[in-house]
């Protein structure tokens, strides 16, 4: 559509207008709009007047357009002004510029003047750090980026026993840094087996040992691996102390202030190169780990503590190389401290441990976070500083508290690390001394790593994770997860493993588990016995310590006991014995204890040569080693073979001569075994010969029950010979004897009472005189009425046997004696019922006012009682007790009225043993001379001729 058109179709005005600028020639599109502007502008008026409008229009833009010429002159104006700015400013650029390239000019000039002189002074401090004092020792880089591991943290390659006890801890702890080993546990006690009657003389049945630890249960404790304290020596881990001890001069105290100012200089001073600050600190650790020097200065103390905090103060803020030198710094100087506490050079005198600056800086929870590091070199070196840094249980402790345990246990099970491994499992054994951390360990799975470490083929790693289980199983619920996580499997395979070092520390963990009774089983059934008697034969005296103290824990168990036999394993400790190895030659006697309990062995030990080696140890200078020898001894002695062997190898002989020359433990053993041996009459015969008597007598002095009493049991059991109770009686035996059963009753044993009472009865069978001389007679009345039917039987028989004399039915009247046995008529024992009416036929044997007495006490009726019984024994006392009281007329019819008569007519009737119809037939005819109880007896029986007499009767 062209103008025209469209003109037309927006009426007159649009269309004239377009008309008049179409002839001007202008533009159609701006022409249109004018137009439909001005016909809107016109819309409102009814008959606008075009014309009218334009010129009113024209006026108005000819004013806007006066406006804007007024405004662009203006702008002009400015910008006019704006351009003399711009050309100041520009100006003033270019003089900036100026200053800028000067200013870098003379920082490039200062840097480097800087540089110069920092380096310069650097140089004086490195200077000072190598020249004051003695030579600094060359610091070892350690670990996955350098050499060998540093002093006291690497594991020795020839990781061979420093001593008898064990081989020395793979992380072998320097002078400066001494780390106890790991320590065993106690070995369980063997249940022994209470002792069986035996018709007399009685003896004690075998028993196992009594094994005591080898420690007490702290962290410092020996073990099975080493001695405590470093290998090679012996001791405890460093105490803690303060600064000062001994005499230095001033230079001394100068030379460590400026050797610490000089590295901490280098550590501030941010335009020292990187190198110059890796070799102060090099420098520096060489120095703190020289063995040249004096350990400590006094009064250097609060430099150190000053060194100590900037060293941990820059750890956070440097770069992992630097902190790596860092730590092996603090290292160095911790080492440095605990060398001088242990050599004595720094003593507690107020001043604190260089170990609380550690504390007080919180650096216990620093290390656990770089612990976590993803630098090797910097978890390795903090691995080493904590090991060094906790000497004692409360910062043991305090690491495992602030999370290090598990930090540590991390590094086990993730690392691929070789070396970082080795460190983390020495500081994981190191912190396992604290019995709360072997708990923290297990909780925390670094049982369970640590078990499967053992699959590993580095030596070190391996060596250190045996080390590792050698400490956590001395922790009883640790024995139990071991086996739960199948790790005795693993733990005996490393058994067969070609290094002794290792073979000692794995039999080492073994011989700590196998004191659960349940680990026993398992041990056996996963063929660790053969492994650990194999062992025996090692060169190697750890070895052969920890396999033997393996095997004694083991053969607590019976079946144990018999296995060790069957697979050849006591010849091996039976040539144990004669080891120069104190440790190794207890651990072989304490296995034959154990094993000495089963009687194929008992035989077997004597046919191998063993009683004879077990008899030498007795007079070894090591106590333990005198008590499980004298405990295999007495084990051996049950067998009847083995006491005709120890008489033959002057077995006896030694142990009168040791009886007061040793320890309670052992003297308990030795008079066990004389008890047991003096059942063969041979050998009582030569306990007295040795003068043993006099000595047992002296033994009866001994504070400890048990031994008093099998030295009571010992003369009991000699007693029973003529020419040992002779002896007895010379060397005053009887009055000792009396003087035991009147002590105290709370310092009596039943068993003190009932041998002391034995020997009695047995003396009185050749001196009836000395007991009432004594005092024996009161004694043993009084023991009528104890509560133990052993006691009273032989207080019983020993009264039997003295009322054969007469004055002492009198003398026993007059005591009360007599009372005290008619009140024992009502017992239900059959032997005590024996000895007490042989007793009263005794008492009443011619004895008128003894007859009177019994009727008084009512005795009568409890004597026909005992006619209605089944035991022969007391059924004839009775009958001749009944026999001997008829002799009094009174007695005689009481005993006819009270049915007497009557039972005994009964015995002879009826009783099947001829014995017992004879004595009754014999009592019948005492009991005929009174008419009554004549009339009661049948008259066959009466005039039957008499028998002959029996014991005590008329």
């Amino acid at each position: 559509m062209d103008g025209k058109q469209q003109g037309e179709e927006q009426g007159d005005i649009a269309y004239e207008l377009w008309s008049i600028l179409h002839k001007h020639n202008e533009d159609v599109d701006p022409m249109l709009k004018f137009a439909l502007d001005l016909k809107s502008e016109t819309a409102s008026q009814p008959r606008p007047n075009l014309q009218m409008h334009l010129t009113n229009k024209l006026a108005a833009l000819k004013k806007e357009e006066k406006e804007v010429l007024s405004l662009i002159e203006v702008k002009l104006h400015a910008k006019e002004k704006l351009a003399l700015e711009m050309e100041k400013f520009d100006v003033a650029l270019k003089k900036l510029d100026e200053r800028k390239k000067n200013i870098r000019l003379h920082q490039k000039y200062s840097d480097n003047c800087l540089k110069d002189l920092t380096a310069r002074e650097s140089m004086l401090k490195l200077d000072i750090i190598q020249t004051t004092g003695t030579p600094a020792a060359t610091p070892q880089q350690w670990g996955v980026f350098g050499a060998a591991g540093a002093a006291g943290e690497g594991l020795s390659q020839n990781a061979a026993a420093p001593n008898a006890a064990a081989a020395a801890p793979v992380a072998a702890a320097s002078a400066a840094a001494a780390l106890p080993s790991p320590a065993a546990s106690a070995k369980t006690q063997a249940a022994a087996p209470s002792p069986g009657h035996v018709a007399p003389p009685q003896v004690p049945q075998a028993d196992d040992t009594t094994p005591r630890p080898l420690g007490t249960e702290t962290a410092n404790a020996a073990s099975p691996y080493s001695a405590p304290g470093a290998p090679g020596g012996s001791g405890s881990p460093p105490a803690r102390g303060g600064s000062g001890g001994f005499e230095v001069d001033s230079f001394g105290n100068q030379t460590d202030a400026k050797r610490i100012d000089a590295v901490l200089w280098h550590l501030q001073n941010k335009q020292v190169k990187e190198h110059d600050v890796q070799r102060s600190l090099s420098e520096f650790e060489g120095y703190c780990l020289s063995v040249d020097e004096a350990p400590w200065q006094p009064g250097t103390y609060v430099h150190w503590v000053r060194c100590c905090n900037g060293l941990l103060q820059h750890l956070t803020s440097s770069l992992p190389v630097l902190q790596a030198h860092i730590l092996r710094c603090l290292i160095a100087i911790v080492k440095r401290w605990n060398n001088a506490v242990q050599t004595g050079r720094v003593k507690a005198d107020g001043e604190s441990s260089i170990t609380d600056v550690f504390l007080q800086n919180k650096a216990l929870e620093l290390f656990v976070k770089y612990l976590h590091s993803v630098n090797d070199e910097v978890k390795a070196d903090v691995a080493v500083l904590v090991t060094t840094l906790t000497t004692d249980l409360h910062l043991k402790d305090a690491f495992g508290n602030a999370g290090g345990i598990h930090a540590l246990v991390k590094i086990l099970e993730q690392s691929s690390n070789e070396f970082v491994l080795e460190k983390a499992l020495t500081s994981v054994w190191h912190l396992a001394m604290s019995d709360a951390n072997k708990t923290v360990i297990r909780e925390a799975g670094g049982l369970v790593a640590i078990v499967e470490l053992l699959h590993t083929e580095n030596d070190i790693i391996l060596e250190n994770a045996t080390i590792a289980l050698g400490y956590l199983t001395r922790d009883d619920a640790n024995k139990i997860a071991i086996r739960k996580c199948n790790g005795l499997e693993k733990l005996i395979a490393t058994l067969y493993y070609p290094s002794e070092s290792i073979q000692s520390k794995a039999a080492g963990a073994l011989w700590n588990c196998a004191s659960n009774t349940e680990n026993k089983v398992v041990i056996r059934q996963l063929g660790s016995i053969a492994a650990l008697i194999d062992l025996l034969s090692s060169r190697n005296e750890s070895v052969q310590e920890n396999a033997a103290g393996g095997l004694w824990n083991c053969a607590v168990d019976t079946e144990n006991k018999r296995l060790v036999r069957e697979l050849g394993g006591l010849q091996p400790l039976i040539d144990l014995l004669s080891s120069p190895v104190e440790s190794v030659v207890e651990n072989a006697s304490g296995t034959l204890w154990n094993c000495a309990a089963v009687g194929e062995n008992r035989v077997a030990i004597r046919k191998l040569g063993g009683l004879d080696p077990l008899l030498k140890l007795l007079a070894a200078r090591n106590e333990n080693i005198q008590e499980n020898a004298a405990g295999a001894i007495r084990n051996c002695a049950i067998n009847d073979a083995n006491k005709v062997a120890l008489k033959d190898l002057r077995g006896l002989h030694l142990f009168v001569n040791l009886l007061d020359k040793t320890k309670y433990s052992v003297l308990e053993k030795l008079t066990s075994t004389l008890w047991i041996c003096s059942i063969n009459n041979d050998n009582k015969h030569v306990i007295r010969e040795c003068q043993g008597f006099p000595k047992l007598l002296k033994v009866l002095d001994h504070e400890n029950f048990s031994i008093k009493e099998k030295a009571l049991g010992i003369l009991r059991n000699c007693s029973t010979l003529q020419e040992n109770r002779q002896a007895l009686i010379q060397c005053q035996a009887v009055a000792k004897l009396v003087e035991i059963l009147n002590g105290p009753p709370e310092k009596l044993t039943s068993g003190m009472r009932e041998y002391a009472a034995a020997t009695l009865w047995n003396v009185a069978r050749d001196d009836k005189v000395t007991a009432r001389n004594e005092g024996a007679i009161q004694a043993l009345t009084n023991l009528l009425a104890d509560s133990a039917d052993a006691v009273v039987e032989n207080a019983a028989g020993s009264l039997l046997s003295l009322t054969l004399n007469p004055e002492n039915r009198d003398h026993l009247r007059e005591i009360g004696g007599i009372q005290a046995l008619v009140k024992c008529l009502g017992s239900k024992n059959e032997f005590i019922l024996e000895n007490v009416t042989s007793a009263l036929k005794n008492c009443t044997s011619n004895n008128e006012r003894n007859q009177v007495l019994l009727r008084e006490l009512d005795a009568v009726p409890k004597i026909i009682h005992l006619l209605k019984g089944n035991n022969e024994s007391v059924i004839r006392e009775a009958a001749l007790s009944l026999k001997n009281l008829a002799q009094n007329e009174d007695n005689n019819a009481l005993i006819g009225r009270s049915g007497g008569v009557t039972e005994l007519v009964r015995l002879v009737d009826t009783n099947a043993s001829e014995s017992i119809r004879k004595v009754a037939n014999f009592s019948l005819s005492t009991l005929a001379k009174h008419p009554a109880n004549k009339a009661l007896i049948p008259p066959h029986h009466v005039g039957e001729s008499m028998m002959r007499s029996h014991r005590g009767g008329n």
